[in-house]
């Protein structure tokens, strides 16, 4: 082990230098936050909603990082939920819900993007987000049921601490947070998406979402993820609140 870290540290230089003439960044992954999830892993976290869950992107990278943890995954396209649905019925640990999450219960209108389905929203899309990802212009629009988050995890037994809430619903945060007060303020940690840009029509503010998670006794702790527009400006990214 010894001979093979000083391998390491003698390649180190050269290889970075080598990357560095092609433009391109070498770093150690065990510091990304890719790696460590800003070391959300070491708080036992035992439940995981994950809210948006598309296809089960997350969930299937989550699983080996929360091994402890039964997931809740909620997603209200068909065709997206078919294929999620598909993938838990081999996961154990993994429970599926064909919904949208909101402020109250009942149906909502869902813009589904036939050609970029993870950024379907129940919010219209902006000129703006048609000129960063022109692939979301074609769309459809769905009815989907909806309900509050906290009158789901009412069901006994259903959920666990300490608790993770990761939230991917593309603008939508504030209102399935508005539907989810009981359930934030017992929430160990929350990961949400902020958009910057103004990408869909009334979409919810980082100062909307750190309002809400701090108000149940919450604190930002960082962000996990970062996506660029063309200049370098950051578009939006996901944005990580601790109970402290």
């Amino acid at each position: 082990m010894a001979l093979r870290g000083t391998v390491k540290a003698a390649l180190a230089g050269p290889l970075k230098r080598a990357f560095g003439a092609l433009d391109l960044d070498v770093r150690d992954r065990r510091r990304t936050p890719a790696h460590h999830f800003l070391g959300l892993p070491s708080r036992g976290i035992r439940t995981v909603l994950d809210v948006g869950a598309n296809i089960g992107q997350f969930a299937q990278k989550a699983l080996a990082v929360f091994p402890d943890a039964r997931f809740l995954c909620f997603e209200p396209l068909p065709t997206a939920y078919g294929t999620l649905a598909t993938w838990a019925a081999g996961e154990p640990r993994v429970t599926t819900f064909n919904l949208a999450l909101g402020e109250a219960d009942g149906e909502l209108t869902f813009h589904e993007h036939a050609d970029h389905p993870t950024s379907s929203s129940a919010l219209r899309t902006t000129a703006a987000h048609a000129t960063l990802a022109p692939d979301t212009v074609r769309q459809r629009e769905t009815r989907v049921p909806v309900r509050r988050l906290d009158a789901v995890l009412a069901e006994p037994g259903l959920s666990a601490g300490p608790l993770l809430l990761k939230l991917d619903v593309q603008g939508y945060e504030a209102h399935v947070l508005r539907g989810a007060l009981d359930t934030l303020r017992r929430a160990d940690s929350v990961i949400t998406e902020v958009c910057l840009d103004p990408l869909y029509d009334g979409q919810a503010t980082f100062r909307d979402l750190y309002d809400l998670c701090t108000a149940a006794g919450l604190t930002y702790a960082g962000n996990l993820d970062q996506h660029y527009g063309p200049d370098g400006h950051v578009a939006f990214f996901d944005a990580v609140f601790v109970r402290t």
